[in-house]
């Protein structure tokens, strides 16, 4: 019967470390998701996000070609195919919208780009 109680204390101390070891892992993806912020913020970079994929981009513009470009790594190479550009969460003047060929939006941390191809021009 003892043995029983040793091994029933032993599991509730082996789920009580599991748990503990759980949290510390969350704070440590925590911990290290700050870090990186702040790299970025030294650095003059914000994460946008183009079709759920993250990307550090230099503050300040990007340009549709830029946009595409990181959907789309050869755009370049085939300039007979079009794309639609849309944002959100862009700055407060312009928190979202369409960037056409030639024009380019102010980057805000967080922003998302969705490019999308339509078709042959």
């Amino acid at each position: 019967m003892e043995n029983y109680e040793g091994i029933k204390q032993a599991e509730g101390h082996l789920k009580l470390a599991e748990a503990d070891l759980v949290a510390m892992q969350a704070a440590e993806r925590a911990a290290e998701d700050e870090i990186e912020e702040a790299v970025q913020e030294l650095r003059g970079t914000v994460t946008i996000i183009v079709n759920g994929v993250p990307h550090a981009w230099p503050k300040g513009k990007i340009t549709y070609a830029q946009a595409v470009t990181l959907e789309v790594p050869d755009y370049s190479k085939h300039p007979e195919i079009t794309y639609s550009v849309k944002y959100k969460g862009g700055h407060g003047d312009k928190p979202e919208g369409i960037l056409s060929p030639g024009s380019s939006v102010k980057v805000k941390e967080g922003m998302s780009f969705s490019v999308s191809e339509t078709g042959q021009s």
